[in-house]
């Protein structure tokens, strides 16, 4: 990569973005065409060990997963408006 795409992308973890609350959004509509983005722990359950695309058959969460999932993305903007802002520019 260019030292200007460098500048444009930043790594983070998948740890980071499922925090965030995206991951049950993104999977929301990837399920009305059938797939979701899975992940799976180790025995410890701070241990994310793989993430991978899966065919899925269903449709839809939990009130309050999806609940939960709206508040951190809610959360995340709060806390991340003026790099969000600035990013636009």
């Amino acid at each position: 990569m260019s030292d200007k795409e460098i500048q444009m992308v930043e790594k983070i973890s998948w740890e980071e973005f499922i925090d965030t609350g995206l991951l049950l959004y993104i999977n929301q509509v990837l399920q009305v065409f059938g797939l979701s983005i899975a992940y799976e722990y180790d025995e410890n359950p701070m241990n994310l060990t793989d993430v991978y695309p899966v065919k899925s058959k269903y449709r839809g969460f939990d009130e309050e997963n999806v609940h939960k999932s709206y508040y951190n993305i809610t959360h995340y903007i709060k806390n991340h408006i003026d790099e969000l802002e600035e990013a636009t520019k």
